[in-house]
């Protein structure tokens, strides 16, 4: 009784003790960490340079020498007003308002103290120039100036009209040492755009002709029969639509003038047609020239802004795309396994028949020891389905190759579900291939060697089970219970 007693009084002080260590952790958590968090904020936004948010900024004025940039928000859209008239870089302009409507500040020197300020230890004397902003409650002016802070982290700014000196981030500084190219809208394609036809015409590629249908895009050309990837042709509308110039390299240039930046031959051309906004029903084009890539530098056209762009290299890989990632490679694997009744398969010495029966695969010919793997093989038919063509080679009438496996899948009156054929293994470019060919497709196909490997054939078939006789089972459960000294008399018969 005693120690039982004990027990519950150990078993009070634990839970007394953890008690108090939850309450104690919840004062810090709610009390102090949480009121430290709030402080933090309201310090912050105490010390917030432009007490404003984004959709309140209407002007941006950016004065450096005798440059000066104007941007206003027209609407919804931002547009340069000087030195030019055009549409802003959304990234851009995005970006400056991100850093103008956060900056915080550090106050170096206020108004009301009786030392007189050193404007030149700041750089303020002579400054780099101006940053205005035109709020819809109020403008704001600061100039900057030519020195950073002791750190290299932070510029010196002072409020215009103010005897006042304030530390803020270098982002806020580098603000003014943008020039008008980086306030350009350099997208090629500016029309908001539903696409419903597109041209691709390419050196090594040849001509490529889509047209879309209801949700689905389906070829034109080469081949109208061909399924189409609409992912992938969407995919790459986007990347087209998407493509920004590094700067503009010239305006309203003649097509006679184009050969200067590779633009009249070896050029990918991409024309995306779309009915036209006017609501005519007529169609609009919008044609894209891409220029091979030399020394480097690659360059890009567009009738719908009429301008020569200087394009990154890496901006126009998603463009770099071949006959083959715009045919939809899964068609040939495509079957219902809802009246899956019986399989076949062939693969190297393996020969194997199976039929489901309440839920489960047996074979229709026994093998000594063996039996099929029922788990497996169902993840082997979903396997099939998940497969994908790699390469479309030739007509399967125009191709004479011997396919040495198989699996086949019908219905439980014998009806052909579906065939999967492959053999003779290629090389190509440094990977194995198979050909293979469905009767999903009439086309025979590449089907990279680790993907058929993937499906692990030879795990179709297990070792089955052997059952233990009653006899043998009753001897050995007398014999792991004996002691050891009377082991020796189990040895004879068991009565």
């Amino acid at each position: 009784m005693v120690p039982q007693e004990n027990g519950m009084k150990v078993f009070r002080s634990t839970s007394i003790f953890a008690l108090l260590v939850l309450g104690f952790v919840a004062y810090i958590y709610f009390f102090e960490y949480r009121t430290a968090q709030e402080d933090e904020k309201l310090k912050t936004e105490g010390r917030r340079l432009i007490a404003t948010t984004i959709d309140k900024c209407e002007e941006l004025r950016f004065v450096k020498g005798e440059s000066t940039v104007v941007l206003y928000k027209d609407k919804k859209n931002w547009r340069l007003r000087e030195p030019i008239s055009e549409e802003a870089d959304f990234n851009s302009i995005s970006e400056a308002l991100r850093v103008l409507t956060t900056e915080t500040f550090e106050d170096v020197y206020s108004d009301g103290r009786s030392e007189k300020i050193n404007w030149a230890k700041f750089g303020l004397e002579s400054p780099k120039g101006r940053i205005e902003i035109k709020t819809s409650e109020k403008s704001l002016s600061f100039i900057i100036g030519m020195h950073k802070s002791f750190d290299g982290r932070s510029i010196y700014i002072r409020p215009e009209g103010k005897e006042q000196v304030l530390m803020v981030s270098l982002d806020f500084g580098e603000l003014l040492n943008k020039n008008v190219s980086d306030w350009r809208d350099k997208r090629l394609i500016r029309s908001e755009v539903a696409s419903n036809y597109l041209y691709i015409d390419k050196k090594g590629f040849g001509t490529l002709e889509l047209f879309r249908e209801n949700a689905d895009w389906q070829f034109k050309k080469p081949r109208q029969n061909w399924k189409v990837d609409s992912v992938a042709v969407e995919s790459y509308l986007s990347s087209v639509k998407g493509l920004r110039g590094s700067v503009v390299v010239a305006e309203s240039v003649k097509a006679s003038e184009l050969k200067k930046w590779g633009l009249l031959k070896n050029t990918t051309s991409v024309h995306v047609h779309h009915l036209s906004d006017k609501g005519d029903g007529k169609t609009d084009v919008i044609k894209v020239e891409i220029s091979s890539i030399k020394d480097g530098h690659v360059y890009a056209s567009s009738n719908d802004t009429n301008k020569v762009y200087e394009l990154n290299v890496n901006s126009i890989k998603p463009l770099s795309k071949e006959l083959i990632d715009f045919r939809d490679k899964s068609f040939p694997f495509d079957f219902s396994n809802e009246q899956i009744s019986t399989f076949h398969v062939r693969h190297g010495k393996v020969d194997i028949k199976g039929k489901i029966k309440d839920g489960k695969w047996l074979m229709e010919t026994e093998l000594q020891g063996k039996t099929l793997d029922s788990d497996f093989v169902q993840g082997l038919i979903s396997g099939l389905a998940r497969l994908k063509a790699d390469l479309f080679v030739a007509p399967k009438k125009r191709f004479q190759a011997r396919f040495s496996d198989s699996i086949t899948i019908e219905n439980e009156k014998g009806d052909l579900i579906f065939k999967f054929e492959w053999g003779g293994e290629v090389k190509r470019e440094g990977k194995k291939y198979f050909f293979a060919r469905t009767n999903k497709s009439d086309e025979v196909m590449l089907i990279e060697t680790l993907k058929i490997d993937g499906l692990s054939l030879d795990k179709v078939l297990k070792e089955k089970k052997q059952k233990v006789s009653s006899h043998w089972q009753k001897r050995v459960r007398l014999y792991s219970m004996a002691p050891l000294v009377e082991r020796d008399s189990l040895s004879g018969p068991l009565t």
